[in-house]
Parts: structure tokens; sequence; C-alpha cells
């Protein structure tokens, strides 16, 4: 049983992997650095670099539909009701268990401790979240922002999911490489003047656009994987040299003036992050495959959920015991949200990923 659940999963793009974690800390700190700046250090020229956090949302998106399509889209290219049924519990095992879980702390936190968090809290809310519908704005409004704030991104990454085997369907015979950068194109062109005619000056999008951000982004994740297809096997002596540039350039741009064409900017330059990542072996990989940034790409789902109940019991609580320091204090913070992260992965998501997993195996994929 254990060899025919290996063959169903393909070999893991490390780099990729540890990339996550990076972008989830970038949102951590972000956040923290918004909500409890009293506490957090000051990070100097780096300042518009954490600004940009938001972003790490928009790197999830585009590395999701690239793993998804990595693992998934010769598979679901002749789709059937078996394949798709065995893929969505696979997607389902992957994300809801943490998500429900830590709803449950929050339920726990709030109706058993007393504990008084910031946010929004109704029945309403609560049971669009434990169907994590919550982030879906073209039927619900003003609820992407309920319970655990974060977890809008979980529900459009639903939202993604169950769209993905009619988007496979179809990008998946889309070999060319230059009509896969025409489509990504095209479609950041739509997304680009969306965000004009409604007055964005950024991409974070909250009660309005998130679906079409994060959609957008997927898709265009897929027709990366179209395009590392057409190119893995291809070793260029400049490979290198693009993959650094690709980083550099990135840090540079982070530090230009906030506008919407820089966020558009920075979502491409983060797409070729994980082309060359995935395709080329240099400094860049080599670190990014070390034993720490592995564990931290591998551990970041939890440091994403786990991050912002803890930000909002800090706020609460930290100054009750009458720290000052600001290195100390973000140095606590982001252990703490490490241990409980590693915790959480290794008896709640890992475990219960398993479990789908064995699940997944009584579907035999015809």
């Amino acid at each position: 049983m254990q060899n025919k659940e290996k063959s169903l999963i393909k070999e893991e793009i490390v780099p990729l992997t540890s990339l996550r974690g990076i972008a989830a800390l970038w949102v951590v700190i972000l956040h923290f650095k918004l909500l409890a700046s009293e506490y957090c250090i000051d990070f100097g020229l780096f300042s518009k670099v954490i600004d940009k956090g938001y972003m790490g949302v928009d790197f999830f998106f585009i590395l999701s539909g690239f793993i998804i399509s990595y693992v998934y889209m010769d598979k679901l290219s002749q789709p059937s009701i078996k394949k798709i049924f065995k893929y969505l519990i696979f997607r389902l095992g992957r994300i809801y268990p943490l998500h429900f879980f830590i709803i449950l702390i929050y339920v726990f936190c709030i109706y058993g401790l007393k504990i008084k968090l910031a946010g929004l809290y109704t029945s309403h809310t609560l049971i669009l979240n434990l169907f994590n519908v919550h982030g879906w704005e073209f039927v619900f409004t003003d609820t992407s922002q309920s319970w655990n704030n974060p977890s809008w991104t979980i529900s459009t990454e639903w939202f993604s999911y169950l769209l993905f085997p009619l988007l496979a369907f179809f990008i998946y015979r889309i070999k060319s490489i230059y009509a896969n950068i025409f489509l990504i194109i095209f479609l950041s062109s739509i997304m680009f003047l969306y965000c004009k005619d409604n007055g964005f000056l950024n991409l974070n999008l909250f009660m309005k656009g998130i679906i079409a951000r994060t959609a957008w982004e997927f898709i265009c994740g897929m027709c990366l994987f179209n395009i590392y297809l057409a190119v893995k096997n291809q070793r260029h002596n400049y490979d290198h040299l693009f993959s650094t540039s690709c980083f550099i350039l990135l840090l540079i741009i982070l530090f230009f003036k906030n506008t919407l064409l820089k966020d558009f900017i920075c979502v491409f330059l983060l797409g070729l992050s994980i082309l060359f990542s995935s395709k080329s072996s240099n400094f860049i990989k080599t670190a990014l495959s070390s034993v720490l940034m592995k564990w931290l790409g591998i551990n970041s789902y939890s440091i994403y959920m786990i991050h912002f109940i803890c930000l909002l019991i800090f706020k609460l609580k930290f100054q009750d015991f009458g720290i000052h320091s600001r290195l100390f204090a973000t140095g606590i913070y982001i252990s703490i949200i490490l241990l409980l992260a590693h915790f959480l992965y290794t008896f709640v998501e890992k475990p219960c990923r398993d479990y789908f997993r064995n699940l997944v195996t009584l579907f035999k994929i015809s």
C-alpha cells in the first residue's frame, strides 16, 4: 500500500519548498510590523521590503499553480470522476485539517478563555469559515477577514483547486512556450486594467478582487509549469546569471516607490524566480536546499496559519511582562511561532495529510 502511495507523489523540488518558507516569514513579519509596531524592531532600509510582505501571498499562488500542475496536470489532462475525486481528497487533506484546527483554537480562546481578540467573530462567518468559502467575495461580502484573518487565502486556494481540473484540461494542451507567455501577458494585462479601473494602488486587495488576484496568479503558475516542461532539460551557460539576476533585481525593485506597476513587475519576477529555482543549479539553489531552509519550507503552512492568533494574543499579553526591548520582543514572537508551527506540523498537519493520502489509495486511477 505504501509503495502504491509513494508512486503517486512526485519528487519534491526542494528550492521551491524553501522559497515558500521565506514567503511565509515575509507575511508574518509584515503583520507584526503593522499590528505590533511598538514591539517590532526597526528594519531601517529594509522596511520597504517588509512593507511588500503581502506579495508573499502572490508568490504562494503562483507557486501553487506551478506545483499543483507538476503533481496533477498530466493525470487530470484526461479527467474522470475517480481522478478528480481522488485529487480533491488529496488537496482537502492538505489544507483543511489545519484550517479547522486553527478555527477550534480561536473558538476556545474567545468562548472558553474569554480572550477579547480583535476581529470579526460571528456565527455566520464561522459557518463560512468551516466550509472554507469565506474568501469567495463574489458570493459572500465582507467575510474574508473573519476569524483566522490570513485564512482567506486558504479559501481562495480551495476555489483554485476546484477550478484546476477544468483548467488542466485546456492548459495541458498549450505546449508552445510563446503561447504560454502570451497567455500570462494577456491575463496580466486584464488584471492590471481591472486594478486600475477600481482604483487599486497595489495588489494588496482585500474585500474586492481577491478571487481575481489569486486565480490569475494560479493560472500563471500553471503556464509557468508548461514553460518549465519545455526548458527543464536545456542547460545554458547563462542560466546561473539569469537566476541570480532575477533575485537581485527583485530585491532592488522592492526598494522603489510603491506603485501598481511595481507590484506587477514583482509578480513577474517572482514567477521567474520559481522557474529558475526549479531549473538552475547554482549557489542560490544550494542555499535553498540546506536543512534549515527546507525545514522552514516544510513548516511554512503551519507558520502562516498560526501566526495571526499568536500576534493578537501577543499584543494583549506581552506588555504584562514588562519587556521593552524590541529586539527581544521580535525574537520571542518569531521563536514562539516557529515552535508552535513545528508542533502543528508534526501532530496535526502531517498526520492528517497522511490519513487523507491513505484514504486516497482506496480509489484506483484507471
